[in-house]
């Protein structure tokens, strides 16, 4: 039987399951996953503990369509006087926005070192808060360091063109 709080009402859809899956059997609702999940509640029922799974991706049919939506959630035993597992309590979160998020900023990254790979650049960075100088094995490569070797901030800046130099180290 499903019931949730008002925080989970928006992972329903605009015009969705809400308000009709309150009160209902999962399985009647829950159509698209439930092979996903069955298996999960079975495992608990069963006197399995519970468990946790981070960014899941489970589509869901929502807002008149099948939306790939990802999930954070848990699924632990309810247990009666006994002590026996008598339902499943399911906390989750809809994480869909962060991995999202995720995965283009990783495409963004991969794009930028590709850039940089393909067009033989060196490229580094100067954190003013840490001091810390980083630069690329392209950039060690020309100045005959090794790949893992770290760089030293003076070192990093004697690359700069001297007229330059003030100005980043103000920064």
């Amino acid at each position: 039987v499903c019931f949730y709080n008002d925080a989970y009402r928006p992972s329903l859809g605009k015009d969705g399951k809400h308000p009709d899956i309150l009160g209902s059997r999962g399985e009647d609702y829950w159509k698209e996953i439930w092979k996903d999940i069955k298996p999960i509640i079975d495992r608990v029922l069963s006197g399995g503990e519970g468990n946790w799974n981070e960014d899941m991706l489970l589509p869901i049919y929502r807002n008149g369509k099948m939306e790939d939506v990802y999930w954070t959630f848990s699924y632990a035993p309810v247990k009666d006087e006994s002590g026996t597992p008598a339902g499943v309590f399911v906390t989750c979160t809809e994480t869909t926005e962060k991995v999202l998020n995720f995965n283009e900023l990783t495409e963004s990254k991969n794009q930028l070192q590709f850039a940089i790979d393909s067009a033989d650049l060196a490229a580094w960075n100067i954190d003013p808060v840490t001091n810390r100088f980083t630069g690329n094995n392209r950039l060690k490569e020309w100045h005959g360091l090794p790949p893992g070797e770290e760089f030293n901030l003076e070192k990093g800046f004697s690359i700069v063109k001297e007229e330059d130099r003030e100005l980043l180290k103000k920064r």
